[in-house]
């Protein structure tokens, strides 16, 4: 019998959830049915969800109800465990914490079921491959997340409609929040849509053609409308040079100010701000390493859901940087690291951005899929592939040409770069002041 559970956080998170109005809905991460230990805690989460989706109340009432109706009320201790519940004490303020150290209780239970399996494994001395079998169970536990792989399509649906519900409210209000990032350039984000958790989107160019810019302003994006705890991997700059590009874009201090040391008294001032007042209010963090390999990014996505139970975006500049030891030809290399963020973004359900270098012999001409350096691979995984490169009719303007889009439109989008200040900004709409 697991001794991994709590049975008071789980009474306080349920508790905080009947008594305090719309408090599931105010949470910005959720705990899963398997986050309960208890059976009868179970069920009374799973009419909680349920009644959160029909939008009604889930009061202890409510709830007394709603197992009544379904003859379910003795399963969970009667009205007596409800109200009992409802007198637990109720941890609003902590119940964030309490909703994450359950889930860190439901990963622990995965990886001590997965050692019980591999205990018996290891003593039945009549099964074959027993190495292999072993390391699919091991398999299996590197990739816990706090949720579980498979769904009944009754129960998917009702989160179908969620993710639905949310795409609406944001498509009528822009200035809501995306259903996972996007660039915050209009006629970008009309054609691609929020890249959504569990996307791999690619974005490629020739060396200065906006790679690292189109990244830095999806992840200010992230972190500054979302509030998205962001991490971005930096295999080539150092982090105070991604760094400055950010202070450059956010503070409006020209770039070429900030490289050539000749800062301006306003340029320091906005400087100052951005650093003592701006930024640690975003949760964005940069990675600085050469060569990282997949399981290195994997180790930091679980840091950063430590620190903040939950993680909002990844980016990667760039994928042809990255190392995997396994292999020595770059080729194999380049094919099992785009494998490796296509997984991230599955097992972790967060969009994953990663940069592309380009074929030598493709620079200085329309781009298409086949122009990413390595491997093809890059181009099955990606459901977005954005490509880079300068409008040679039009000075200062830059072609997004969205290449692939799984799940919407493909074509071309304008912009004006703005590289002065580390930007990327609409091309002005015809009539428009």
């Amino acid at each position: 019998m697991t001794t991994l559970f709590s049975m008071e956080m789980e009474q306080a998170v349920l508790s905080t959830l009947m008594t305090v109005d719309n408090s599931l809905n105010a949470l910005d991460v959720k705990p899963s049915v398997e986050d309960f230990f208890a059976t009868r805690h179970q069920e009374i989460y799973a009419a909680i969800e349920t009644l959160n989706i029909q939008g009604r109340e889930y009061d202890g009432i409510v709830l007394k109800e709603h197992f009544e109706a379904q003859n379910k009320l003795h399963q969970i201790g009667g009205e007596e465990y409800i109200i009992e519940l409802m007198a637990a004490p109720s941890r609003p303020n902590s119940i964030k914490t309490y909703i994450f150290k359950l889930k860190k209780l439901t990963e622990c239970r995965k990886i001590e079921e997965a050692g019980k399996r591999i205990v018996e494994l290891a003593q039945n001395t009549l099964l074959d491959d027993l190495p292999i079998k072993a390391q699919e169970i091991m398999a299996g536990v590197d990739g816990v997340v706090s949720t579980g792989s498979r769904h009944e399509v009754s129960d998917s649906a009702v989160i179908a409609l969620e993710v639905l519900n949310t795409k609406q409210q944001h498509k009528k209000n822009q200035s809501g929040l995306a259903y996972g990032v996007n660039t915050g350039l209009r006629d970008l984000d009309a054609m691609i849509g929020d890249i959504e958790p569990s996307h791999l989107c690619v974005i490629a160019g020739a060396p200065g053609g906006g790679k690292t810019t189109m990244a830095q302003m999806i992840a200010i994006n992230a972190v500054k409308r979302n509030n998205a705890p962001t991490l971005f991997f930096s295999c080539e700059m150092a982090h105070y040079e991604v760094t400055n590009r950010l202070l450059s874009c956010l503070g409006r201090i020209p770039f070429e100010h900030i490289k050539r040391a000749d800062m301006t008294d306003d340029d320091y001032t906005s400087w100052v701000h951005m650093t003592a007042n701006v930024f640690p209010q975003y949760p964005l963090t940069i990675v600085d390493k050469a060569g990282i390999t997949i399981a290195e990014i994997r180790g930091e996505i679980k840091k950063t859901v430590a620190q903040h139970g939950r993680i909002g975006c990844v980016i990667v500049d760039y994928l042809q940087l990255m190392t995997d030891h396994n292999y020595k030809d770059q080729f194999d290399v380049i094919t099992a690291v785009s494998k490796g963020l296509k997984v991230i973004a599955k097992d972790f359900h967060v969009p994953v951005i990663a940069l592309s270098q380009l074929k030598k012999e493709s620079i200085g001409r329309k781009l298409t899929m086949s122009d990413l350096r390595g491997s093809g691979q890059i181009a099955q995984d990606a459901d977005q592939i954005i490509m880079l490169y300068p409008d040679e009719a039009n000075l200062g303007v830059v072609i997004a040409n969205v290449v692939k889009n799984r799940h919407g439109k493909s074509g071309e989008v304008r912009l004006l770069s703005r590289f002065n200040y580390c930007q990327f900004v609409n091309v002005a709409k015809e009539g428009a002041a």
